[in-house]
């Protein structure tokens, strides 16, 4: 092996260590930015309102997938569940509710089929 040969490979090693030596930071700034955020996690309120909130999507989820109150494109949640109301289908009052409370939050109001050109 040339001199140039055995430099170009003791270059290529080295750049390869560095390299390896970056990752390896990056990985340690990386778990300690994770081990700072499990120190402020949330508190049990905050667990207790996530599963809440995620209760309530799955329970409009599932008003959203029963086709016994009538189409569900084209019109928001709430006009659906008042139309049905309208026609006596009688949808559940938890549904209501649940939009009243988060009238202004599109992830409540919006039906799981608004994100598709039906």
């Amino acid at each position: 092996m040339s001199k140039q040969q055995s430099k170009l490979r003791f270059k290529h090693v080295k750049d390869t260590r560095s390299q390896r030596l970056k990752k390896s930071s990056e990985i340690v700034a990386v778990s300690k930015t994770e081990d700072s955020l499990e120190e402020s996690s949330p508190s049990i309120a905050d667990e207790e309102e996530l599963k809440q909130r995620l209760n309530e999507l799955e329970s409009l989820k599932l008003f959203d997938h029963n086709v016994e109150y009538g189409p569900a494109t084209g019109i928001s949640r709430l006009e659906r569940w008042e139309r049905a109301a309208k026609f006596g289908l009688r949808p559940p009052l938890k549904i209501k509710n649940i939009l009243t409370k988060h009238a202004n939050e599109a992830e409540f109001t919006e039906s799981v089929w608004d994100c598709y050109n039906l």
